[in-house]
């Protein structure tokens, strides 16, 4: 399910949670290791290298 933001920009559910987690704590740094946790899981937090 997409849902939409100001400007009627969708975003996926993966993004959702990325932007959640921003909001959730402004001002702050979240470290990458944090959102590969909380977003793809556990099991991510060693997946710290991606090419596009």
């Amino acid at each position: 399910m997409r849902k939409t933001v100001s400007g009627g920009l969708r975003l996926t559910p993966t993004e959702w949670h990325i932007l959640e987690i921003l909001l959730r704590n402004p001002g702050k740094l979240i470290p990458q290791r944090y959102l590969l946790a909380e977003v793809w899981g556990s099991t991510y937090v060693k997946e710290t290298h991606y090419t596009p």
